[in-house]
């Protein structure tokens, strides 16, 4: 799971539009995503969500596997989408917990350090050259 290039985007047009308005001096921050996603309590989440998908997984194949000898093909192909809806609900789920995690520890840093605005700035798609404010430490930390 990575922040998405449209997020990113979208922040760092919204810094444009603050510091465009005449609002005075905005202060931007910015964070390395994969950084982010490489702490320890985002890797847990991730690895609690992929197994819990591995397990849904075997049993709906076991499930699938052991009932297709009494279903039609009809039925069958019915009884798969099922069960593909099942794996993307629980894939939501996380990356739904994933999200609000994230997105509450960069609030956390946005409130302590006083900032307007915070962008993805991974390693390899900068968005900011110069300047700014590294928060990746600090939405780690607020991370635990």
């Amino acid at each position: 799971m990575r922040f998405g290039k449209k997020s990113a985007l979208v922040a760092a047009l919204g810094a444009m539009l603050v510091l465009s308005a005449g609002c005075g001096k905005a202060s931007i921050g910015y964070v390395d995503g994969s950084k982010v996603m490489e702490a320890p309590q985002i890797k847990q989440l991730v690895e609690e969500g992929n197994a819990k998908l591995a397990e849904a997984e075997q049993k709906a194949e076991a499930e699938l596997q052991k009932d297709q000898a009494s279903m039609s093909a009809e039925e069958f192909q019915k009884a798969q989408q099922q069960q593909q809806q099942k794996m993307v609900g629980i894939q939501q789920q996380y990356a739904t917990q994933l999200k609000q995690k994230v997105d509450a520890a960069v609030q956390t840093a946005v409130k302590d350090k006083k900032l307007d605005v915070v962008v993805d700035n991974e390693a390899n798609s900068k968005i900011v050259i110069t300047g700014g404010i590294d928060v990746t430490d600090d939405v780690v930390k607020n991370l635990q």
